[in-house]
């Protein structure tokens, strides 16, 4: 079964979100490393660390909601086919009887 292109793009667009947001956060958490010198640059990094997981996470449960979606479509999808598949039938068996 395909898949709408147009699902897809939404997926990529929230995935590059999570590009977007990760990205700057990973360079900052870089160049705090490169500081660390004490107890409070260790601190510093640790709550870096805990802003890049929660933003993570948000973005994450954004995408989840899209695949859920996604997922719904294609069952719908497949029970609409089965029902044109059995009218199709129908129709074969009422046109071979006349």
């Amino acid at each position: 079964m395909l898949i709408n292109p147009k699902v897809i793009l939404v997926l990529l667009k929230q995935l590059g979100k999570i590009l977007i947001v990760v990205g700057p956060l990973l360079g900052d958490l870089k160049d705090v490393l490169k500081k660390t010198s004490g107890s409070k640059d260790i601190q510093k990094v640790l709550e870096l660390q805990t802003t890049i997981i929660e933003k993570l996470d948000s973005q994450l449960k954004i995408v989840e909601t899209v695949l859920e979606t996604i997922q719904k479509s294609i069952v719908t999808l497949t029970y609409v086919s089965y029902g044109a598949a059995f009218l199709a039938l129908l129709a074969l068996a009422l046109w071979a009887i006349k």
